[in-house]
């Protein structure tokens, strides 16, 4: 279910950005939609891990994962941040480009550096040496 989010913190001015964790950079005095998929994210940012351990050793066994609060939840009663269902349905994935969020364009594509790379600080090795 998607969200509409009205962002109005009384202790910061209009058009201060304030980060909300697992929806990103939005700014105060706004309102924003929260989509299916953004709403889905945010319940993994804020999932919940439980560490199982055997007694006799003390080590971790295995953990499990409970999904977190919606942002309907997690926002609940919280001054100056009114959430509400949206009654609008999900984007469909063509409307919205590869690698677009509410944050603009980011790098859908991993940097693979060639094998003359430094993995540790970007510098190029000369060729056919080991850069010592």
């Amino acid at each position: 279910m998607g969200y509409k989010l009205e962002l109005d913190l009384p202790n910061y001015g209009k058009g201060v950005e304030v980060y909300l964790e697992g929806l990103g950079i939005l700014e105060n005095g706004g309102t924003y939609e929260v989509s299916d998929e953004e709403a889905a994210a945010f319940r993994v940012v804020h999932q919940i891990v439980t560490y199982h351990t055997n007694p006799d050793t003390g080590m971790v066994t295995h953990t499990t994962e409970e999904p977190g609060p919606t942002v309907l939840e997690y926002f609940k009663d919280r001054e100056g941040i009114k959430v509400s269902a949206s009654k609008k349905k999900s984007k469909d994935a063509e409307e919205t480009p590869p690698g677009q969020t509410h944050g603009g364009p980011q790098s859908t594509s991993p940097v693979v550096p060639d094998d003359n790379t430094d993995p540790v600080d970007g510098s190029t090795k000369p060729e056919g040496g080991d850069g010592q």
